[in-house]
């Protein structure tokens, strides 16, 4: 049996902390030639990417139909 990976628990526990904490959490990505991603905010070859619930929340949410 393969050993479990601890980095998805590392990754949540420091969300939940940056959370808990009041601060706002944010991942920095490596963007290379196959990244979909706005080139404008590409610095250094990464991309800082806002990560707490407020910023995903709206873009992942389905989308109500709208009122007639």
């Amino acid at each position: 049996m393969s050993e479990i990976s601890t980095k998805p628990y590392l990754i949540r526990a420091i969300y939940e902390w940056c959370s808990d904490s009041g601060y706002t959490p944010h991942i920095a990505v490596k963007v290379n030639a196959g990244t979909r991603v706005p080139m404008a905010f590409v610095k250094n070859g990464e991309i800082v990417l806002n990560i707490s619930y407020g910023a995903t929340i709206c873009s992942l949410a389905p989308r109500a139909p709208p009122l007639r």
